[in-house]
């Protein structure tokens, strides 16, 4: 009996050792081709996420890598394929809806970013100022000029010493008609 356990444990450490030894090589590919991204090699980044997708379909780190490059390129409709896919696939990442969000202001499908950023919204606790930014960003291209000043005020309280988001929190203010 003692022989018939020990055998068991063998065969177990061998199943495990074979299951894991092809997970090192798997992450060094995401983190070469998180390292061509940094460096704008979109070609060779392209090429790795995809083959780590090739050997794990689930890896979303890869499917984040890639939409990440086609967004840097402005290839806004192989993003949103992606960032769709990941909403879809994992709804409990509400980060994949910023991407998804940014792929449809690239398509000029602003009231569908708009729905991405509020759900986004939804789920997080705390968002960064530069969501709230990028909303009313939205808001204000689409001639909702009171809602595109409570985004921006948004963004204005969290990074009050952030320029770019005062310049257009006083341009709103104006657009609005509010005192800042």
């Amino acid at each position: 009996l003692t022989k018939k356990v020990q055998g068991f444990e063998e065969e177990l450490k061998q199943k495990l050792l074979q299951q894991t030894a092809g997970s090192q090589p798997l992450q060094d590919l995401l983190k070469k081709a998180d390292e061509a991204a940094k460096q704008e090699d979109w070609e060779s980044a392209e090429r790795m996420y995809l083959e780590v997708i090739r050997q794990s379909p689930r890896e979303r780190q890869a499917y984040q890598g890639l939409g990440d490059i086609y967004l840097s390129q402005h290839d806004y409709e192989q993003a949103q394929e992606l960032y769709s896919y990941l909403v879809s696939h994992n709804s409990e990442f509400p980060d994949y809806r910023i991407g998804l969000a940014q792929a449809l202001i690239g398509q000029g499908q602003l009231e569908r970013a708009k729905q991405e950023y509020l759900s986004h919204l939804e789920k997080v606790v705390d968002a960064p100022s530069q969501i709230y930014f990028e909303l009313a960003q939205i808001y204000k291209d689409l001639g909702q000029v009171a809602d595109a000043w409570q985004a921006a005020n948004m963004a204005r309280n969290k990074e009050a010493g952030n320029p770019r988001i005062l310049d257009f929190f006083i341009e709103i203010s104006i657009l609005n008609g509010r005192q800042t």
